[in-house]
């Protein structure tokens, strides 16, 4: 089933109901620093990320470094949610300094291809609906740069709704598809969650991608981001990478500067040593309380061992994949907007301190645990 954590992953580390000091095989050799060492080179246009909506329309722009294909898919609005309308640009960048190792998910390769979605702020109200390379909102910017991670058998299209109501609020989202584990097009095999060590260093890649697209000329990002305040978010294995780029020794970005776990934990295991007590980086962490994979006791024991400042949401009648919603209404739109609150507090510095605790509380869907 998309979006759950694999029955593989949870059979190689014994994860219950409960979150746990995870132990795993070490994972052999293999560069997961966090950012990439290669610029991204052109590539041919490639297709975008598969996701569960009607044949796509297409836009293209030319750019110098790297080749582009924007696209939207044609799927229901959102319900607008903030202050600009929202265009959309898919990009592929190419990691020549790190290999895609042979997994059930496809041959390997020398090289780390990443289709990647990235929605943005753009003039004029939001209508719910993406534009394909709308004119971007830079008199506005630049804004911070978020970087999503996707769950296994996933692809960042999967999460449109919630994604588009952050742009939609001031953030650019970069959503790569992993080469492994994705659900969408970036594979030829089943997913396969073999390669996941390597997922850290996609995001902090794509950061540095994306980063490199807006210094230059390239519409519509160009200007647009603002690369020092950098959030890593994701869901469920995306989860477990983010916390890993924000936290992990092996993989940790220092250009991080907050993380949002959704359904996620930390595996030692895997990742080696977390700075839990050193890193300042500002999280907020959602779990549900009927999910079949992770506890509410896991995300608690996660979140006491975090530094302030942190924030734990729990929605005890919600599951794994709340962020798979439709952020128009329910849950998802609360996850939404717990997501803005928490990061227009500790990112951009703006915004009521006490905004996120009135959503909560209004909302009556969810708890909220707050140390600022």
């Amino acid at each position: 089933m998309p979006g759950r954590i694999s029955r593989q992953r949870r059979r190689t580390l014994g994860l219950v109901a409960t979150l746990t000091t995870v132990a795993l095989a070490a994972c052999a050799g293999g560069d997961v620093t966090a950012g990439g060492r290669g610029p991204p080179r052109p590539t041919s246009p490639a297709p975008p990320p598969t996701a569960p909506a009607p044949a796509p329309t297409s836009a293209t722009s030319t750019v110098a470094t790297p080749a582009v294909t924007s696209t939207t898919a044609a799927s229901a609005p959102v319900a607008h949610s903030g202050p600009f309308a929202v265009g959309v640009h898919v990009v592929t960048f190419v990691d020549d300094s790190r290999p895609t190792p042979a997994t059930s998910a496809g041959r390997g390769a020398p090289s780390r291809t990443l289709p990647t979605t990235i929605w943005y702020p753009a003039q004029g109200a939001d209508t719910g609906a993406d534009g394909a390379d709308a004119r971007p909102a830079t008199a506005s910017g630049p804004f911070p740069l978020v970087v999503w991670a996707h769950g296994f058998s996933l692809s960042g299209p999967d999460y449109r709704s919630l994604l588009h109501r952050w742009a939609s609020a001031g953030y650019v989202i970069a959503a790569p598809d992993f080469p492994s584990s994705t659900g969408g097009g970036g594979r030829t095999g089943e997913p396969s969650t073999d390669d996941e060590a390597s997922e850290p260093g996609d995001l902090g890649f794509t950061a540095t991608s994306v980063a490199r697209l807006s210094a230059g000329r390239a519409v519509p990002l160009a200007g647009l981001v603002d690369s020092r305040r950098l959030i890593v978010a994701g869901h469920s294995q995306g989860a477990v990478d983010a916390l890993a780029v924000t936290l992990a020794a092996c993989c940790r970005d220092t250009r991080v500067t907050a993380a949002v776990i959704v359904a996620g934990i930390d595996l030692p295991g895997l990742f080696g040593a977390y700075q839990y007590a050193t890193t300042r980086a500002p999280v907020l962490i959602e779990q549900g309380g009927q999910d079949p994979h992770l506890s509410v006791a896991g995300a608690r024991s996660l979140y006491s061992r975090l530094r302030s400042p942190k924030a734990l949401l729990v929605m005890p009648g919600e599951g794994h994949n709340t962020s798979k919603g439709d952020a128009g209404a329910g849950p998802t739109r609360l996850l939404a907007q717990a997501v803005v609150d928490f990061c227009d507090r500790y990112v951009k510095g703006a915004g009521d301190r006490a905004r996120l605790g009135r959503d909560v509380a209004a909302s009556a869907l969810a708890e909220l645990s707050e140390s600022p």
